[in-house]
């Protein structure tokens, strides 16, 4: 991994794989990479660093071909965190993404562990409603993208596609 020269661009390893290409002279988000704004990693609270892998996240699946149509939807019952379309599959994709902050590049960070039964029970819940109140969709998959940030300018994302399903 190389270091942006103007030190405020985290490049992503996704599975330890990442070929950037960054015009560091803009100051602009793009995808692939974080923007702390002069926050360094170890000092943001923990909504700025899940915010940052939100936008992280959203970046990410676009980038893949998949359309994000919102972020942070709330109804009366919660959050999710991504709701997105998989053109490919036809399929409404809610994500819910979990940041860590994990110095020293150690593999003992798996936020998406984060993602117990609890988690997942509310996230069909939140999809029922999604449903109701969308009448048009027909398929919905659910997905949890983990991003480990091991400095200001690394970060580790997993995403693991249909992570769970309805009916477990």
């Amino acid at each position: 991994m190389t270091q942006h020269p103007c030190d405020k661009h985290m490049h992503v390893k996704e599975n330890s794989a990442h070929d950037c290409q960054r015009d560091c002279e803009e100051n602009t988000r793009k995808p692939g990479h974080l923007m702390f704004d002069d926050t360094p990693a170890s000092e943001m609270t923990h909504k700025q660093l899940g915010a940052e892998g939100e936008k992280l996240a959203a970046s990410y699946l676009e980038k893949r071909g998949l359309e994000v149509i919102d972020t942070n939807w709330t109804c009366t019952y919660g959050e999710v965190d991504i709701v997105a379309y998989s053109p490919e599959e036809k399929c409404h994709v809610l994500v819910e993404v979990k940041t860590r902050y994990s110095p020293c590049n150690d593999d003992t960070s798996i936020p998406e562990l984060a993602v117990d039964s609890r988690k997942q029970t509310k996230y069909r819940k939140l999809g029922l409603i999604y449903l109701a109140e969308h009448e048009e969709i027909r398929d919905i998959r659910f997905d949890v993208i983990a991003i480990t940030i091991m400095d200001d300018h690394v970060a580790k994302l997993r995403h693991l596609i249909g992570a769970f399903w309805w009916d477990e």
